[in-house]
């Protein structure tokens, strides 16, 4: 199957004239597009006078994919342009034609066509696009990703192969989702995003285990049955550290030592993985006659005032700023 995309039918089109096509617009242009689309980077090419780029977004909820190519080409993200405003969104690049490099965190990416890598907003980072290139950029706000921080950290700017494992799952998923979206064949929908999310974690998660940052496999196996439990649970109350420990028959001393390697608490984890259901519902347009209330309290948050105070502290506002329009 051919990953590149055509972007003819839906696309900003940035350089110099061509025989045919859309109409183009100027170097400074696609500089503005390429900050819009993202996050404020400098953008520097080897020949403005002919440079040549393209640049289509897509919507998906709360996250955005876009299909970017261009001549040659650095975009650079500067400490001052993150002290100025830092978003905090992941970027997940999946090259499509011709050859990049990213680097952050003092490591660099080299990637092929089908490869991938993930870099933060946050922390400065690096684009280099030596040749003729495209490429499909998934950016996501941090939080939306179920992958701990330290694990996040050792992540970046770190190859993940496109043609074995995860990689080789992602990479096509993203290219005909990207195929579809952008030719109006398919509609951002609350299923499709929680798929793309689901997947882009597993595939972090499996990263990251190659990269020698997961714990002893039997303590893996027992995290992993322990999240499943509290995910099965969610909605009981009572739900907490020593009931979630008797469960498994285990000490709550080393429940917490399972999680603290996971850069978290049991009750940190429990919170968030609630908040971040309540979040999911109170966005599902099917779900709009339900009030925020009754969504807290299915997800274990009996009190509303205390579902309030932690949905604001989580996501900076309030549950009813969420709601469809």
């Amino acid at each position: 199957m051919d990953a590149v995309i055509d972007m003819s039918s839906s696309t900003t089109v940035v350089g110099p004239p061509r025989p045919a096509g859309p109409t183009v617009l100027g170097f400074d242009q696609f500089c503005d597009a390429i900050s819009a689309s993202f996050v404020p980077v400098k953008v520097v090419a080897p020949s403005v006078t002919t440079f040549v780029g393209e640049l289509a977004t897509t919507p998906l909820g709360v996250m955005e994919l876009v299909c970017v190519s261009g001549s040659p080409v650095t975009a650079t993200r500067t400490p001052r342009l993150i002290r100025a405003a830092d978003s905090g969104y992941l970027k997940v690049s999946v090259e499509l034609r011709g050859y990049g490099v990213v680097t952050q965190d003092g490591r660099e990416a080299a990637l092929a066509p089908g490869d991938a890598a993930v870099y933060d907003t946050s922390r400065p980072y690096e684009l280099l696009f030596a040749h003729d290139f495209q490429q499909l950029v998934l950016m996501l706000p941090r939080q939306l990703l179920s992958i701990r921080p330290r694990e996040l950290t050792d992540l970046t700017a770190r190859r993940i192969p496109g043609r074995t494992g995860m990689g080789a799952v992602l990479s096509p998923f993203l290219t005909v989702l990207a195929r579809q979206s952008l030719a109006g064949e398919l509609q951002p929908s609350l299923e499709l995003c929680d798929a793309v999310i689901d997947l882009l974690s597993a595939t972090c998660r499996g990263a990251a285990d190659s990269a020698g940052t997961v714990p002893h496999l039997a303590q893996r196996a027992l995290l992993l049955r322990l999240q499943t439990h509290i995910e099965e649970r969610l909605g009981d109350p009572s739900l907490d550290a020593m009931t979630v420990a008797a469960a498994h028959r285990i000490s709550v001393r080393y429940l917490q030592k399972l999680f603290q390697a996971e850069g978290t608490t049991v009750s940190a984890w429990i919170r968030r993985r609630r908040l971040e259901r309540c979040l999911r519902d109170l966005r599902d347009e099917r779900l709009r006659g339900i009030p925020a209330a009754a969504i807290g309290a299915r997800w274990g948050y009996t009190d509303p005032a205390n579902f309030t105070r932690a949905f604001r502290h989580e996501f900076g506002n309030p549950p009813s700023t969420f709601r469809p329009a």
